[in-house]
């Protein structure tokens, strides 16, 4: 499925220089290049992104750290919170997460690795919250139409965000409303097995930076220097 439609505006977000390596890597020693309080990346996964490889949580979190950062539009969970929501439940994840106050910001990026062969952005809405609604964005450059097919945990999530709510609103009978609703059709799409991750971060860098998306499949090669770059000299 090829829709994604040829445009040949240019953004400051994506440009031919980030081609140019600021820094050379050596591909014997897997050492660290960056850490921060999201991730510590090493040698190894920073090679995925210009050898065109599927990108691991390393990657994923580091980089959306550093948009959390820059432009402060947003509230931050890494790519382990879904999956633990799904397999470890609430109640086993309320410590970690009791003094987060998620309701400070009104969108919250959650980054999903569906059973480590697919990367896909729930984008969470709280515009609404003072009447108990929340409306969770399905970003997924796969182009599934169903996201009932997703692999999304809508039952837990919508028990977490009832909890944060309910912390919130002080009321331990108030509840949410939570809605999902798939962006297909509104958002570039990939064309191959393996660039999903890239499309990830980048719907993470418009949405935060309040871009419209103007990137393509065909942005892709430059798009994954320009990110590896980014993460390496630590600025957006």
């Amino acid at each position: 499925e090829k829709d994604i439609s040829d445009q040949n505006n240019e953004t400051i977000l994506i440009d031919d220089e980030s081609k140019v390596s600021t820094t050379e890597y050596n591909y014997y020693i897997d050492e660290i290049v960056v850490s921060n309080p999201a991730a510590i990346v090493k040698e190894s996964s920073l090679r995925k992104l210009p050898n065109g490889d599927w990108l691991d949580d390393e990657i994923i979190n580091c980089y959306i750290y550093q948009l959390e950062q820059k432009f402060k539009t947003f509230i931050r969970f890494n790519t382990f919170f879904h999956t633990e929501l799904q397999t470890k439940g609430l109640q086993n994840m309320k410590k970690q997460y009791e003094k987060k106050n998620i309701f400070q910001n009104k969108k919250l990026l959650i980054p999903v690795n569906y059973k480590n062969c697919h990367w896909f952005l729930l984008v969470v809405n709280t515009n609404n919250i003072g009447n108990s609604e929340i409306i969770i964005n399905v970003y997924d450059s796969a182009g599934k139409q169903n996201v009932q097919t997703k692999g999304i945990a809508a039952k837990k999530l919508e028990l977490f965000f009832n909890w944060k709510y309910q912390q919130f609103c002080q009321d331990k009978t108030s509840k949410v409303k939570l809605t999902l609703t798939n962006m297909t059709g509104q958002i570039p799409r990939q064309e191959n097995g393996y660039d999903c991750g890239v499309f990830l971060l980048m719907y993470s860098k418009y949405l935060a930076a309040g871009k419209a998306f103007i990137f393509t499949q065909r942005d892709m090669p430059n798009i994954r220097w320009k990110i590896r770059n980014e993460i390496v000299n630590k600025e957006i």
